[in-house]
C-alpha cells in the first residue's frame, strides 16, 4: 500500500488550516517544523533542532503560552485540549491510498 502523510495546523490569530501532503515521513516533518518555526518565532522559543524534533518544540511554544496567558488545563497531558486551549497546533496523519 502506499501511504501518504499529511500535515495540518491552526494558528491562533491566523483564519484557516494549512494542509500539506507529503509522500514521506520526512517531508511531512519538514512541513511541520516550517509552521513550528513559525510560532516558535512568534513566542521566542527556540527553533527545532531538526526537523524530527518539531513536536518538542510545539510542546515549548504551547507551554510558554499556558504561562504567559495563565491558561488552567483540566488534564496537561491531554494534547488535544493543549492544542485547543493555546490556538496553536500542528499534527501529522498518515493515511494509506486506496487503489
Amino acid at each position: 500500500m502506499t501511504k501518504v502523510w499529511i500535515v495540518q495546523g491552526e494558528h491562533p490569530s491566523v483564519p484557516g488550516r494549512p494542509l500539506f501532503v507529503c509522500a514521506s515521513k520526512e517531508a511531512a516533518d519538514r512541513e511541520a517544523a516550517a509552521l513550528v518555526a513559525i510560532f516558535c518565532r512568534e513566542h521566542d522559543v527556540p527553533l527545532p533542532a531538526a526537523p524530527h524534533h518539531w513536536q518538542q518544540a510545539l510542546h515549548d511554544v504551547q507551554d510558554r503560552i499556558i504561562k504567559d496567558e495563565g491558561i488552567d488545563l483540566d488534564d496537561p497531558d491531554d494534547a488535544e485540549e493543549i492544542g485547543n486551549e493555546t490556538g496553536a497546533d500542528v499534527w501529522i496523519d498518515e493515511q494509506e491510498l486506496i487503489q
